[in-house]
């Protein structure tokens, strides 16, 4: 009798053991689910997308003048020394070492121009005004106005966590996961964080990437030192490991299956 109880509950483990192999369903790692009435909806507008970087406190900001005239042109680069490039690509370090940080109150320091308002103000804006100014003053003078690409940080269930950066006006959450190799099955998908910084405050948003509403959200465009943090399923959190669901039904047998059979053992004593 002690026997078939013990086969039984054997089975039972068994079939429990490759119920919990598909413990992940779909629903918790497919992208952008459409729900209801959004099912047949495949056109979203986003009102919150940017054509040009908007430019906020504690930005790099890398300013180049330049002229045609040989003359005009000693004289810039007498006054902005090391820091009127070539046109050479830049380093992140040559960037802090030559750029001007935009201070807490919007504001960066340049040479022939003084203590400059930035806050607030597109790339393409600054540089326009920047131009307007020195035009009047310098003949054939020109500006060129640069950030060193849009860098964050990627943090938890993804494949290669680390610092990335990207050299685009617009980034996606999506460009910046892929940029990782996709986050990992056992990722939260309806919990990621998103820590976002402004001037001296830092907040945390939660984002649902399974929801195809999210393509409308504030939080699709990242920003310039934004930190996404995706965290780990509970059933992760239990087991302290990155296991796909057949692994943790394994983990389960290798340690019931002795016991139940010491104490069949026992029994049959």
């Amino acid at each position: 009798m002690e026997i078939k109880h013990f086969r039984i509950i054997l089975l039972l483990l068994i079939a429990g053991s490759f119920l919990m192999s598909g413990c992940v369903s779909n629903r918790k790692i497919v992208y952008l689910q459409a729900k209801g009435d959004e099912k047949g909806k495949t056109t979203y507008v986003n009102p919150h997308q940017q054509n040009s970087y908007i430019i906020r406190a504690n930005d790099m900001l890398f300013v180049q003048l330049s002229s045609l005239y040989e003359e005009t042109n000693d004289i810039l680069k007498r006054v902005y020394q090391n820091r009127t490039g070539t046109g050479v690509a830049f380093s992140d370090a040559q960037f802090y070492m030559n750029g001007y940080t935009v201070d807490r109150e919007g504001y960066i320091e340049l040479p022939l121009f003084g203590k400059y308002f930035v806050d607030g103000k597109s790339v393409e804006e600054l540089e326009k005004e920047l131009q307007d100014s020195i035009s009047q003053q310098y003949k054939g003078a020109f500006v060129t106005v640069r950030i060193p690409g849009t860098r964050v940080t990627i943090l938890g269930e993804v494949r290669l966590p680390g610092q990335y950066t990207f050299f685009k006006e617009q980034v996606s959450i999506f460009d910046a996961i892929a940029e990782t190799g996709d986050l990992l099955e056992t990722a939260r998908r309806k919990k990621v964080k998103l820590l976002r910084t402004t001037g001296d405050t830092i907040t945390v948003h939660t984002l649902d990437l399974t929801k195809r509403e999210f393509l409308s959200s504030e939080f699709f465009y990242i920003r310039a030192d934004d930190i996404i943090y995706v965290e780990p399923m509970t059933i992760t959190r239990i087991i302290g490991s990155r296991t796909s669901g057949f692994t943790i039904a394994l983990t389960v047998l290798s340690f019931t299956t002795p016991i139940l059979l010491f104490y069949n053992i026992l029994n049959n004593n």
